[in-house]
């Protein structure tokens, strides 16, 4: 039986995309040489809803952002499920970015590729 070596920033990058510990991550990835698509999905089918219930939860911390500019305005709320991550300044300018680029748009507000960019 071969050992597969588990990058720590694929880990990570499994645990951020999935909301699950870094221990399950590392072991999805171990148990499918790597490939991040493959663990996702063997995450699901072996935690049976774990990652779902997770994304369940209510986020009962946060911060808003207000961006204005002449004629447009938007206020962002954004939600965590911590007060040590709503209060971290990388939160905080993620809610700033994204109402920046909420107060760019006009009408109903859609997630634009900046957004997601910022998101990511």
């Amino acid at each position: 039986m071969t050992t597969v070596q588990v990058n720590a920033k694929d880990a990570m990058a499994l645990r951020q995309r999935t909301g699950l510990g870094l221990m399950d991550c590392k072991n999805a990835l171990a148990e499918n040489a790597c490939d991040m698509v493959k663990a996702e999905a063997w995450l699901r089918e072996k935690l049976k809803g774990k990652m779902d219930a997770r994304s369940d939860r209510p986020a009962g911390h946060g911060t808003i952002a207000i961006f204005s500019q002449p004629g447009r305005a938007a206020i962002i709320e954004l939600r965590s499920e911590t007060d040590f991550t709503a209060k971290n300044t990388e939160f905080r300018a993620l809610a700033n970015t994204l109402a920046k680029h909420a107060a760019e748009q006009s009408g109903e507000i859609t997630m634009t590729a900046p957004m997601t960019a910022a998101l990511d």
